[in-house]
Parts: C-alpha cells; structure tokens; sequence
C-alpha cells in the first residue's frame, strides 16, 4: 500500500487530478512541443490558483490554453454549409482531406443510432471509433435551489425514449440517476419539417438531440453516409467542447426532436454536483468511523462518492466476486448472507443507513465473503477501490482495528479477511455477531464505527 504520507501530500495539492488532466490534454491537442505545452499548461494553473481559491476546471484552463496557443487541426474555418434538395448537401471546395478524414471520425462520435438504421456503403465504419473523454464547460456559480432548474412536460412514453437512447451515451451513463432525469427534465421539444437543416458542418453547436419520431440524413462533406430514425441521437459533441459540427443533419420527414443545449446540459449537471456534494458532506459527517476525517478529506470523499439505487431483492454484492468497491448504506435496509464450509446458507445481521461493508475484500485484495440484498429500497454510497485507498488511508486503521478487536474478543487470533459482522448502534456501542453464533454480543469502548467485516 502507498504510503499515506504521498497519498496526503498528492490530495492537498490536486496532483492527482492534476496530472491525468495534463496527460488528456496532450493525447487531445498533441501538440508538436509536449514539453512546453505541459508548462505553460501548469503555469496557467499557477495563476488561477493565486488569483482565487475555487476549484479549477482543468479541461477548461487547458483548452482556453490552447486555443491562445496551438494552431490546432480543426475544421473551424467551415461556415455556412449551403443545403440542397438532391442526395447530396454542397461544400467549401478549400477543406484538405486531413481535415475531411478528421471530420468524419468526428462525426461518429455525434451520431447514436437506435437498432432500426439504415446506412449507406459509402459511409465509414460507425462500429469501430474511439470517443472522447474529457469534457469542456463554461463557469457558472451552482446553486442548491431545486426550484431553479427547468421542468418541461413530457409523456411516459417521450420520456422512455429518451431514456432508452441516452443509455449507452457517453456523457449520459456515467450521471447518477437523480441528475441524469434533472437533464431529461430540461430537454425541449423542437418540430421539424422535411428538408430542415438542423444542423450544419462547420458552424458551432450548441445542442444535443434526441429523434422522438422522423427519418433524418446525415451528411459529411456532402455525401449522405447515415439516416436514423426514432430513438437516434446526434450533436453530443456540442455538450462536450466548443467545436465545429462534424456534420450537416437535414430531416428527412417532418419529426420532433428532444434538444439540451450546452448551457442548460452542463448547469443541470454543476447544480446535481453541488446539491450531491453538500447533502454526502451532511451525511458523512453523522457517519461515526469517519469522524477523524478534516473538512477537505470530508469534502474529497464526497465528491469521490457514486449514488447507487437498488429495489427491493436487488443483489449489492455476491459472495465469491472480487470486491472493487466499498458502500455507504444512505437509505434503506439491507440483508447479509453466508454460505458456509457446508454448503449451508446462514443468515448474519441486517444493515442499516450509516453502516458500511465492503472494505476488507479492498484491504486484503480478496473475494467477497457474504452476499448483501436490498430489502427494499436502498441507495448506497459507493467508493471505488482506488479511491478508497487514497481517500481513506487515514482512517485504515479503524477498519483493521475493529476486524482485528472482534477477533481477540472471541479468543482466536485474527486472520487476514476473518469472518465477522458489525452494524452501528450509536456512537459508542456496536453489535458483533460471529457466523458461528446463534445469538449477537454486544460490545464497546471503541469507535462505533458499523460496517460488514466479512466482505
């Protein structure tokens, strides 16, 4: 385990978030003097952080760096794509083929097709593109007022749609269930008649589309190369960078459309992460075991934390899986189970919100002891492994010291991933029930911190 010391010093100083950041920028902009780029890169961190001590958007502060300082390979110089009624949409006759051959990797990175599409032979490969990762926002100042966001009307079966295709969206599967419907809630409904340009190669985007209903063509550089039709999207570029669009898209049909724009997409989402952040500091600060942690450490965990929801019978963890993650129960009950050296199923103590499982199959890199079932509906807070060592090497101790006094209270020897079970009570007493007992002993005089140790 790295020591504590380095993982302190790294946190206090953001290098961790820091140097991925730089590294996604290089592979982004490749710049022909990496060297100088980095430093300038850091020196404009340098400023920000002497002139304010909010946090830093790095992906911004290097794009806004190199747009001041690269001469990047865009298709920037595009405008104003001329449409025409025949298969074929009309192009400046100054873009190189570099800049073609970009574009067209660019414009798979826009288009969502649903399962129903129909593609030309003369269009690229659309299965097998890379996408990318950082995204780019403009600053805004969240709020915590939910009365704030915007709330547009739309039936059960628009919302599904929606839904169904955003799922595998690159910016849409990684929000939280909460902030990800805030986004649906906000989309508008914008009606389309057949031949509508929506939008145009080389002009700037500002909207995200999902087809509600209508068949639309997808042009690059002229040549129709896609049609999609209900549940396809296109224009996620849009919410990601200030880029040219990558494609001209014209309807097909008359259609209705679901839109976000930028603005709207990246305040939803800076409003979901302050409100998250500020409800998981409150929670985490009534949670006993993390009492030893400062305000930064509280407001790191935080911000590392992912909502997950579960329904009532729901599998949390498996016995026998490999552990990748540790859970903070925030709402809701749950049930533990063991199978034994028999075969035999024995029931272990229930959980409840403030109890944690799930750290030592982390601590010691071994497979889940016990399986954890939502007994109705439960929301758990979950840290992944890397974070959970770098976030809570500080308290480390806590976790091998209750698993290790549980085990002296028994009279045996502790044992790396030794079978236990502890729930918190209240801030100074626990229950420890052995997989061996039929009835918990109570114990204390130590933290109270609650948590499945067999996990």
């Amino acid at each position: 385990m790295q020591d504590p010391r380095v993982l302190t010093y790294m946190e206090r100083h953001e290098l961790n978030t820091l140097f991925p950041e730089l590294e996604g920028a290089l592979l982004r902009y490749q710049p022909s003097d990496p060297y100088e780029f980095v430093v300038g890169c850091v020196r404009s961190v340098q400023q920000k952080k002497r002139e304010s001590k909010e946090p830093l958007l790095y992906s911004q502060l290097f794009e806004e760096y190199a747009a001041q300082n690269l001469e990047l390979n865009s298709v920037a110089g595009i405008r104003n794509v001329p449409s025409t009624t025949s298969g074929q949409i009309s192009e400046p006759s100054n873009i190189s083929s570099k800049k073609r051959h970009r574009s067209e990797e660019d414009t798979l990175m826009e288009i969502r097709t649903p399962p129903y599409f129909s593609t030309h032979p003369s269009g690229p490969n659309f299965d097998q593109k890379g996408r990318r990762m950082s995204v780019s926002a403009e600053s805004m100042k969240p709020t915590d007022n939910i009365d704030e966001r915007p709330i547009i009307y739309k039936s059960e079966e628009a919302k599904k749609r929606i839904d169904e295709a955003t799922t595998l969206n690159l910016l849409f599967k990684n929000l939280d269930r909460e902030t990800k419907q805030h986004v649906v809630d906000a989309m508008f409904e914008k009606p389309v008649v057949a031949n509508e340009l929506v939008i145009k190669q080389g002009e700037e985007g500002d909207y995200f589309y999902v087809i509600e209903h209508g068949l639309f063509e997808i042009f690059v550089h002229g040549q129709l190369v896609l049609e999609i039709g209900d549940g396809g999207s296109f224009g996620e570029l849009a919410l990601m960078y200030n880029t040219p669009r990558a494609a001209t898209v014209r309807a097909k049909t008359n259609g209705t459309l679901w839109a976000v724009g930028r603005e709207t997409f990246l305040r939803t989402i800076t409003n979901c992460v302050y409100r998250k952040r500020k409800a998981y500091e409150e929670f985490l600060r009534s949670v006993s075991f993390l009492s030893t942690l400062d305000r930064s450490e509280i407001t790191k965990l935080a911000d590392a934390l992912e909502p997950n929801n579960y329904d009532d019978g729901d599998t949390i963890i498996s016995q026998g899986e490999p552990g990748e993650h540790f859970y903070i129960i925030e709402q809701g009950t749950v049930s533990i189970s063991k199978i034994n050296d028999s075969g035999i199923e024995q029931q272990l103590p229930g959980l409840n919100v403030g109890s944690y499982f799930g750290e030592l199959a982390l601590i010691n890199d071994q497979p889940r002891k016990a399986t954890v079932v939502a007994r109705g509906p439960v929301r758990v807070a979950a840290l992944r492994r890397d974070a959970f060592v770098r976030l809570l090497g500080p308290i480390m101790d806590i976790f091998r010291r209750n698993a290790a006094e549980y085990n002296l209270q028994q009279g045996r020897p502790q044992e790396s991933g030794d079978n236990h079970v502890s729930s918190q009570v209240n801030g100074d007493e626990s229950m420890a029930v052995d997989v061996e007992d039929e009835y918990p002993r109570k114990r204390s005089g130590y933290s109270g911190a609650g948590g499945v140790d067999v996990l």
